[in-house]
């Protein structure tokens, strides 16, 4: 991969590749096995906004991976002025191995990476969230061991993560419920039917669903354990954070599934060191 931009450029296979890394790379952290894939590297780190866990998987993975990750100013690109876009791109490139752009217009992120001399990583942009779409893949097939036959559930807000969710799940043929339509990644535009089917409630949506998934200001309401109990019998319950409790999920349905909410949480961590690893050709 020369960057990683959105889910939209990667086939199936791609994406099982990474996920198998990210899988051997969580398995390594968990056995406290040594794995120096990086050692050297410099990772930069432009945040168009503040950040918690993102940047926290960032730093921290590029630690476990024996490089170092370093903050670089994001002021000139917020203007989204063409030429400060490609001088910035340009100098920071000089700096470091590779570099993360966050919070930051989609447009500023291509324009960046085609300017770039080293590879650029998606940290979420206004239309696309690959690392974090990853991560919910990558706990998905840790609960069923693959995607095929499994229908998903999108109950929650619109967006990016949105899109790069249902990008990414219709890549790997799962069948996807929502309840508004999505968005292609990189273009913003209502994608074209197919692979996805469009419910105005909430329960009819979620009807034998191997996974509902949800996020912050869902505008459907509280998912209860009446909604849950519309899904398949072993139902996976994913939450984009920041989760709060008894709003999106009820009290009671967050503590049921906890468990796999934080392991959603946890495996951002793990996806992002893989892309890194494959971005710098290890």
């Amino acid at each position: 991969m020369k960057h990683f931009l959105t889910l939209s450029e990667l086939q199936p296979k791609q994406i099982h590749e990474i996920l198998n890394l990210a899988d051997q790379l969580k398995y390594e952290k968990q056995h406290h096995i040594s794995h120096p894939l990086l050692q050297g590297k410099t990772l930069g780190i432009v945040p168009g906004s503040s950040s918690s866990r993102t940047r926290i998987c960032l730093e921290v993975g590029m630690y476990d991976l024996g490089g170092r990750a370093v903050s670089m100013p994001a002021d000139s690109l917020k203007g989204q002025d063409g030429s400060r876009i490609r001088e910035s791109a340009r100098c920071y490139s000089r700096f470091v191995d590779v570099i993360a752009l966050r919070a930051l217009p989609h447009a500023v992120l291509t324009a960046f990476a085609k300017e770039s001399g080293v590879p650029v990583l998606n940290g979420a942009s206004d239309l696309a969230d690959p690392c974090g779409a990853l991560a919910d893949l990558m706990t998905i097939r840790e609960r069923y061991g693959s995607f095929e036959g499994l229908r998903l559930c999108y109950a929650g807000p619109a967006g990016a993560a949105a899109d790069s969710l249902v990008a990414g799940a219709l890549t790997m043929g799962m069948e996807v419920a929502v309840l508004e339509p999505p968005c292609g990644e990189a273009d913003g535009h209502p994608l074209g039917a197919g692979g996805w089917i469009q419910y105005d409630r909430l329960l009819d949506a979620a009807a034998g669903a191997d996974v509902l998934y949800t996020g912050p200001k869902a505008p459907w309401g509280e998912i209860d354990a009446a909604v849950v109990a519309a899904g398949a019998g072993d139902m996976l319950v994913l939450h984009r954070q920041p989760a709060n409790r008894g709003k999106e999920l009820s009290e009671q349905v967050f503590a049921a599934h906890a468990g796999e909410i934080y392991d959603q949480v946890e495996n951002k961590l793990h996806v992002i060191k893989a892309i890194l690893v494959r971005l710098l050709g290890q």
